[in-house]
C-alpha cells in the first residue's frame, strides 16, 4: 500500500551511530587524501547527470576521472562486463 509506504518513510543517516565514524582522525585531509581515488563518470545516467557528476569530483581534487559510456545508473546490471573490465584497468593502473 502506496499510503502506508509513504507514512513510514524517515529521514536516516546511514551511518551516524558507526563506531568508525565517530573517530575524529579518521577523515583528516592528510589521510583522506593519501588515497589514491577514481571517480567513474556515467555518462548515461539520467537520475546524476554526466555533468553534475563532473562538478562533484571538481570539488575533490587529486580524484583521477574515468569517463564510463554506454552504461546508465546501475552500470553494474546495465553493463557488468564493461564495468569489470574498467574496474580491472584502473587496478592494474595502481600496482
Amino acid at each position: 500500500d502506496l499510503t502506508l509506504g509513504l507514512s513510514l518513510i524517515r529521514p536516516t543517516n546511514k551511518f551516524t551511530g558507526d563506531v568508525l565514524m565517530r573517530d575524529p582522525g579518521l577523515l583528516t585531509k592528510e589521510r583522506y587524501g593519501s588515497t589514491r581515488r577514481v571517480f567513474v563518470v556515467v555518462e548515461d545516467d539520467r537520475g546524476i547527470p554526466a555533468e553534475f557528476q563532473r562538478r562533484m569530483v571538481a570539488e575533490s581534487p587529486g580524484v583521477e576521472v574515468v569517463d564510463f559510456a554506454g552504461a546508465d545508473h546501475m552500470a553494474m546490471i546495465s553493463s557488468p562486463a564493461k564495468l569489470a573490465e574498467l574496474l580491472v584497468r584502473i587496478a592494474d593502473k595502481a600496482q
